[in-house]
């Protein structure tokens, strides 16, 4: 793709309000210029609206305590835990991404991607963005 114009827009999500183009990265209503910024970096977005509300650490620790316990005394009530834990883990596969931009100010910009697909995009076009700045 051959980029024209500096409004060419290389990435755009109405909904979080992210547009990337050659020249600025718009987040929210503040411009960014793409020449301010020094390194991004991907994460999981553990507070998503997606992920559990409650912490999977303590409670798949307890979890797995009361399945051991309860295989003390039954045969089948520790496999329907199991399942639980699994279907708990499962959710949690869910979670969004997000993509932290940080500025020649130091400041960290957490730009949010609904799939590691939308997050893929957006890098994309943050590194095309940052090749047509090293060319002009």
């Amino acid at each position: 793709m051959t980029i024209s114009s500096p409004d060419t827009t290389l990435y755009e999500n109405k909904e979080e309000r992210i547009r990337i183009t050659k020249t600025v990265l718009e987040y929210q209503g503040t411009d960014y210029p793409i020449r301010h910024i020094e390194k991004w970096r991907e994460e999981k977005d553990f507070q998503s609206k997606n992920s559990p509300p409650i912490d999977i650490i303590p409670v798949g620790g307890l979890l797995l305590l009361v399945t051991w316990v309860l295989g003390q005394t039954t045969l089948i009530l520790p496999e329907l835990v199991l399942l639980g834990i699994v279907a708990l883990l499962t959710a949690s596969d869910e979670s969004a991404y997000k993509l932290i931009v940080t500025t020649d100010k130091g400041e960290e910009i957490a730009l949010k991607a609904s799939s590691k697909e939308e997050l893929k995009k957006m890098k994309s076009a943050l590194e095309k963005a940052m090749s047509h700045l090293r060319e002009d």
